[in-house]
């Protein structure tokens, strides 16, 4: 997770802050286990089957605001 916040003051006790959420910034890739079982027609591969898939979610941008007062 990365993040950026930054708070930009209205009045003497308002404030306004802004945030940047990333989830999986880099978008690495994480694939599942390999399939150990020997007699398994797809011993060996990844996620026992012929197209291998991602198992964690792919990168996402979260924005939000909050208003403190």
């Amino acid at each position: 997770t990365l993040g950026l916040r930054k708070s930009f003051p209205i009045t003497q006790t308002a404030r306004f802050q802004l945030r940047i959420d990333a989830f999986n910034a880099l978008n690495h890739p994480r694939f599942g286990n390999i399939d150990t079982t020997p007699g398994d027609t797809y011993f060996g591969w990844v996620n026992g089957s012929t197209t291998p898939s991602q198992v964690n979610a792919p990168r996402s941008v979260q924005l939000e605001g909050k208003l403190y007062f």
